[in-house]
């Protein structure tokens, strides 16, 4: 089974988290890495060169990392606005993933995708459950 990995890219190479070889790691056996911000701030608060920072500048260095196109993005928090949009769009992301809670933009679905967070004690059972909820 393979998963998308959302990384927040500050932290790559300190002490307990996790390395740029480990992102190579996850590439190369075939898991999606994903943007996740450069700091996890929250997307429906960034102004001026905010974008830049977390959203182009996080791309590029994950792209630099595992030599692929970098397309997905999450929300820190899931929490977003419709004004981010065009900011995604510029930064080259295909898609934009929020929480569960909310619904999905009917205006541009594929970037209010709906992602559920993984429990690290979750057995096979409660991941199909988690999956299959409204």
């Amino acid at each position: 089974m393979h998963a998308a990995f959302f990384v927040v890219t500050v932290p790559l190479g300190k002490p307990k988290w996790m390395s740029r070889d480990d992102v190579r790691r996850l590439h190369d056996a075939g898991h999606t890495v994903a943007a996740h911000t450069y700091d996890h701030h929250r997307a429906d608060r960034y102004t001026g060169t905010d974008w830049d920072t977390q959203l182009v500048q996080p791309r590029a260095t994950l792209e630099a990392i595992t030599g692929a196109p970098v397309r997905h993005f999450a929300y820190p928090y899931g929490d977003w606005d419709a004004s981010d949009f065009a900011h995604l769009d510029q930064a080259g992301y295909v898609t934009g993933y929020q929480l569960a809670e909310r619904p999905v933009d009917p205006t541009r679905p594929l970037l209010t995708l709906r992602r559920t967070l993984v429990g690290s004690t979750w057995d096979g059972p409660a991941l199909l459950a988690a999956m299959t909820r409204p």
